[in-house]
C-alpha cells in the first residue's frame, strides 16, 4: 500500500483547504487510488504556527510516506529550520 502525507498551513475546518483536499482525493479516486485499499493518506493540519508546522512535518517524515504533499513553501522552509526563506519571493527576469 502506498502512503501519502499531506501537511497544510491551515486549521482543519478551513473551507478553502477542505475543498483543496477534497479535490485532491477525488483526483486520486479517478486515477484508481482507493483509501484503505491501495493508498493511505496521513493529513496534518498545522495552522500557520511555526512550531506546529515543524512538529507535524517531523511526524509525517517519521511515517516514511512515499510522497509528502504541502501547500506552498512555508511548511517545508519551517521544517528545514529556515522560517524566513519562504517569506522571500525570488525575482523573475
Amino acid at each position: 500500500m502506498r502512503r501519502i502525507g499531506i501537511i497544510l498551513p491551515a486549521a482543519a475546518d478551513d473551507p478553502a483547504f477542505q475543498a483543496w483536499v477534497g479535490a485532491f482525493l477525488q483526483a486520486l479516486a479517478l486515477l484508481g487510488w482507493t483509501i484503505g485499499r491501495n493508498v493511505r493518506i496521513d493529513t496534518r493540519w498545522a495552522t500557520a504556527n511555526a512550531a506546529e508546522i515543524r512538529r507535524h512535518a517531523t511526524e509525517l517524515v517519521a511515517l516514511a510516506p512515499d510522497v509528502i504533499l504541502a501547500s506552498g513553501t512555508r511548511p517545508w522552509a519551517i521544517a528545514a529550520g529556515n522560517p524566513h526563506s519562504a517569506d522571500r519571493v525570488p525575482e523573475h527576469r
